[in-house]
Formats: structure tokens, C-alpha cells, sequence
């Protein structure tokens, strides 16, 4: 025991916060607790040796036990180790009892699915306000009802020399559909191509395409996934604006290639239960499927497709689809399905009754009536690889402004963020494919470039030099927000995460002397290109200061990036959720001893 002291109820302020509610039992009233300490009570940490400690609290009866004990309060997804009780025999507990002397035990009970599982508890530090040199913290949707995440990683490590240039992950969850994408014989039903469009700023040969996708019914041709030819083809553009339609489809293909059995690579991934739906008949069958495939084509460079587009001139292309089966006679016919995507971009996908190689009119592609997300945009599961020169990408990158008005470093930060499209509910059991922490994350500070022009609402101030970069990893469950596809349900809520590094002395970030403006980015890394079954996002904040937060891409090596300013749910203004932190005593290079 390293720091213990008691305070008298009259110091401690309670909030009523809700109720628990127990299966066949009573419910509890709950409460937040706080306590600010006296500066002679702080626990200072670098005092003691190492950088995990435990805190324990507990209720004194100096007088009759009472009939409601207190309790406090275990929480889901604990962290490292699970929470632990001291086992005492004792009636009465002296103070200052060494640990040695009482019996310890996990926390442990069944989850909700009946498993064994770890408990943390329930509790928040903070630390002297001087220490804090920048906040915009994210305190839950009690007091800020649009709190939602801003994708913010880049989905490749820089092996193999390539780089991923657009990436649609698939929708793993129960609302993820198979689009039907078969030309067939004999045919089962009308031939059908599927078309996704996506942006190009990054110039060069797309060297391998992704896509995933399911069989109608889990069924195979020949019982291999295998047992395929694909034709895959990138389009030109044709915008809404340019045809009567009012919205924009593909054009002529410009590089189209047939991939029979042998030349392409399949993965099976684990999903939840999930629906097919053939749109040139406008049937959809419910909990039709669980296993997807992923199923990936490398294309020899002299044969690929070279891409135009760069971050100053972007480029639209649309991927087209159609997977050609021959079912082996007496054997069970099946249909190919390419997933769909949370990931909307620009239009939605579109469709075409028609066999390859084709260059009529296509119709916009829906979700099923009987969908709840029918009337959302739609967008199918892909990404596009392009071979790379020893450059980085990050796919797309968030960043807000911060003002600096002390001399003193930044030498710890803390930020919230969740993973797009989980919603894990504490209280439900969980048959979700968890989420894939990233192998770390990338913060970096840069210079400002003051908005040029305030009286232009199309001119914004924007990040400029990195100044700084920093590589860390962690992570705590302390909260949720709130998923933009299924507003105001208690599914549409997705788990808020913290995120929290100390700075070694060596990597203290020195701004300038003066009054200053910088701006702070996060980025989530993956060193596997399809790592993630979930994008991480960076948890927004109500807007706070200055300009906007901003979002861009870029590639090293190839200019500069484009940003583009950022809105809420309501598209208003916002900002995004973290602190920086100094140490008051600390001036310039001399760092606290």
C-alpha cells in the first residue's frame, strides 16, 4: 500500500446517475461519486517505481452495519488484469492493514452469455488542472447528444511494396447483404453485374482487387469456393450531372480481366447470419447465409490497370463484378452475392441485367423493402491495391486545431475513439466478431495555416508542416456514442474507447515560443491491409475552438495533403475529442528531475 487517507462524507458529492437493473431481482439506484483532493493528498506517480498501480475504495461503518451496504460498481471490458476484492476475517478492519494480511480474490461471474468472465470497476482519475495544457474531452451522451467517430487510419504497413489506394470493408454484422452478382448455366435466374465507384489520388497499376462476398445459402458449386470465373472491370466515369438519370453510373470499361479457378485467392471469414438479395426480381431472403469469402486477384503489373488520379485531380472510377458459374449436373444450384458495405462513397452502387462484356445503362441499386436500412445509400465490400515505391499511405487522416499559450512540452496525451459499426451492448450476449485493436497508432503535430480568407465560407485554416509523430498503443472501454446508420437505437450505439501514452522525456513535443496555434492528428495503423473487420474512428467533440476539425489523405513522397473540413450529425461545426498534457514545473528542454 503505497498512499491511504479517509474522507468524511460531508467532502464527497453524489449524483444520482440511473438505476441497475438485475434479472429477477430488485433494482439499484446508482450514482457518480466525486471527491477533489486537498493538494496534500495527491498520489504523485513518479514517486514509486513502474506505471501500473491499483486504487481500492471503500464504505466505513464506524458505527451499526446498515441494512443497504455500499457497493461499487463493476464495468465491461476490463482492462489488463480484471478487479480483484480483499477477503477479510476480521469484524472489524484496522487502518493501514498491510495486504499481506487479507485473502485475495478475482471479481469473476457469468457474463451474459453465460461465460466466465472478468469484471473492472467503475471509476475516473484527474489530475491537478495545471498539469493540462489542452482539453476537449469526451464526457458520454448525457452532455453531448452527437458524440459519433470520424474514420481516421491507414490500413497497410509499408511490406511487399504496396499500398492500398480505396478500401470499402465489408458489413459483417446482421445487416449486411449479398447483392447478387451471377451470370449462370443452366441459369437460375437473370444474368446480373454490380458496379461500386471510388476515388483515385494516388497515380499508378492497381495491382490486386478484393472483394468479398457470399453464396446463396452457404451453398457451393462443387463444394469450393473455388469453383468460379470472375470478370472484373474498371470504368470510366459518367457524373449525374452529365446524363437524365440524376445519378451517376459507369461508363465504358477500361480494363476488364477474366479470372478463372486457380487464378485467384479465397479466404473464408466469419460473419454473422446474414440476407441475399436478387435485384433484377426484387427478392430477398433473410438469414440466408453466414460464411463470406474474400477473394483476392493479383494482376501481373504489365497487365494492370494505370490509374490517372492524383490528390490534386482526383479521378472517379467504378469497379465492376460478375462471377460466370457451370453447375455440374444433379448438383444444387447456387447464386454469387457481392457484400455489401457501410462504407457509402458519392452514389450509391448500381446494378445491370446483362452478361459481360457489357456497356448499356445501369439502375441504382437498393437495399431490400424488407431491409431496415432500405432507402440508405449503398456501397459493396472492395479494396484497390496498387503497387508502391517505398511510399506510406494513410488512407484518410483527422486533425483539429489547439492552442498553445505555455512554454512548457506536451508530454502525455489521451484521446477517444471507437470501431465503426461494432455495437457491443454490455448487458447482451455478445456473438459479435470483436474488433481488431490497431498495432498502433501514429500522433503527430503540425504547423497551422490560418484561414486565408474568414469571409469565404468555402476557406477554412488547415494543417501544414508536421512538426511531430509519435507511435503508440492502449485502450479502455469508457463509454458510448452513436452510430450514424440507426440513430436513437440502443443498437445504433457503438463502444468509446480511451486511448492514453506518456511521452518519454526524449519524445516531449517543444513548440515555439509565444502564443501559437498547431493542430493534432490521430491515425489508426494496421500492418495487415484487411486486418480490421471494423474502421477505427476518432470520437468527434462539440466544437470548441477555431476552425473546424479536418480530414485528408495523403502519400509520402507525393505532395501535399487535401484537407477537407468537418461537421456533426447535425452539420454543425465540430471538433474532436482529446487532452494534452504538461508538467507546470517543466520550461523549455529541462525537464522535471
Amino acid at each position: 500500500m503505497l498512499w491511504q487517507f479517509e474522507v468524511r462524507p460531508d467532502r464527497v458529492k453524489a449524483n444520482p446517475a440511473g438505476l441497475d437493473r438485475f434479472p429477477n431481482q430488485p433494482s439499484d439506484s446508482c450514482f457518480i461519486y466525486s471527491l477533489t483532493l486537498d493538494p496534500n493528498e495527491y498520489f504523485w506517480q513518479q514517486r514509486y517505481e513502474g506505471d501500473i498501480f491499483w486504487i481500492s475504495i471503500a464504505a466505513l461503518y464506524k458505527t451499526q452495519r446498515p441494512d443497504h451496504v455500499w457497493g461499487w460498481k463493476t464495468r465491461p471490458w476490463w482492462w489488463m488484469d480484471g478487479a480483484v476484492r480483499f477477503v477479510s476475517q476480521l469484524t472489524v478492519t484496522p487502518t493501514g492493514l498491510p495486504i499481506s494480511a487479507i485473502q485475495i480474490q478475482p471479481i469473476e461471474g457469468p457474463d451474459a452469455c453465460g461465460q466466465k468472465a472478468k469484471f473492472d470497476m467503475a471509476f475516473a482519475l484527474d489530475t491537478d488542472p495545471n498539469y493540462v495544457k489542452w482539453q476537449q474531452p469526451f464526457t458520454g451522451l448525457r452532455d453531448w447528444p452527437h458524440y459519433e467517430d470520424e474514420q481516421s487510419m491507414s490500413n497497410f504497413a509499408q511490406t511487399g511494396a504496396i499500398a492500398i489506394k480505396w478500401l470499402q470493408e465489408p458489413d459483417l454484422s446482421k445487416t449486411g447483404v449479398d447483392m447478387d452478382a451471377t451470370t449462370d448455366i443452366p441459369p437460375t435466374a437473370c444474368p446480373e453485374i454490380l458496379a461500386d465507384d471510388y476515388q483515385c489520388t494516388i497515380p499508378g497499376p492497381v495491382t490486386q482487387i478484393e472483394i468479398w462476398g457470399s453464396w446463396y445459402q452457404d451453398i457451393l458449386v462443387g463444394n469450393d469456393a473455388n469453383n468460379a470465373t470472375f470478370t472484373l472491370s474498371i470504368r470510366k466515369d459518367v457524373p449525374a450531372t452529365s446524363i437524365a438519370a440524376g445519378y451517376s453510373m459507369p461508363g465504358a470499361a477500361l480494363w476488364s480481366k477474366v479470372f478463372a479457378k486457380g487464378q485467384f485467392r479465397v479466404e473464408k471469414v466469419s460473419s454473422d447470419v446474414q440476407g441475399f438479395a436478387i435485384p433484377c426480381d426484387s427478392s430477398y431472403e433473410a438469414n440466408n447465409h453466414q460464411a463470406v469469402y474474400k477473394y483476392t486477384f493479383t494482376i501481373d503489373p504489365k497487365q494492370a490497370f494505370m490509374q490517372e488520379g492524383t490528390a490534386a485531380r482526383p479521378v472517379v472510377y467504378w469497379l465492376s463484378v460478375q462471377a460466370q458459374l457451370i453447375h455440374p449436373p444433379r448438383s444444387t444450384a447456387t447464386r454469387f452475392g457481392w457484400k455489401t458495405s457501410l462504407q457509402t462513397w458519392n452514389d450509391d452502387a448500381v446494378w445491370a441485367q446483362a452478361d459481360e462484356p457489357y456497356n448499356g445503362a445501369w439502375k441504382q441499386l437498393d437495399y431490400p423493402a424488407q431491409h431496415p436500412f432500405r432507402g440508405w445509400p449503398t456501397a459493396l465490400a472492395f479494396d484497390i491495391i496498387t503497387s508502391s515505391q517505398g511510399s506510406s499511405t494513410v488512407t484518410r487522416q483527422v486533425a483539429d486545431d489547439w492552442l498553445c499559450t505555455t512554454p512548457t512540452p506536451v508530454v502525455a496525451a489521451v484521446w477517444w475513439g471507437s470501431y465503426i459499426g461494432y455495437d457491443y451492448q454490455a448487458c447482451e450476449c455478445n456473438d459479435r466478431m470483436p474488433p481488431v485493436k490497431p498495432d498502433y497508432f501514429l500522433l503527430s503535430i503540425w504547423s497551422d495555416v490560418p484561414n486565408s480568407n474568414p469571409n469565404d465560407p468555402k476557406s477554412f485554416s488547415h494543417p501544414g508542416q508536421k512538426l511531430w509523430e509519435y507511435k503508440a498503443v492502449d485502450e479502455v472501454l469508457v463509454g458510448f456514442d452513436k452510430h450514424p446508420e440507426q440513430p436513437g437505437t440502443a443498437k445504433g450505439r457503438e463502444p468509446v474507447f480511451r486511448y492514453s501514452v506518456t511521452l518519454p522525456v526524449d519524445q516531449w513535443f517543444h513548440q515555439n515560443d509565444g502564443v501559437n496555434v498547431y493542430w493534432f492528428s490521430v491515425v489508426a495503423v494496421y500492418n495487415s491491409p484487411t486486418a480490421a473487420p471494423y474502421p477505427w474512428g476518432w470520437t468527434n467533440h462539440k466544437h470548441y475552438f477555431n476552425d473546424d476539425a479536418v480530414a485528408g489523405s495523403y502519400v509520402t513522397g507525393a505532395g501535399g495533403v487535401q484537407w477537407e473540413p468537418l461537421a456533426d450529425q447535425t452539420g454543425t461545426s465540430e471538433d474532436m475529442s482529446f487532452i494534452l498534457f504538461q508538467q507546470p514545473q517543466t520550461l523549455g528542454t529541462h525537464p522535471l528531475q
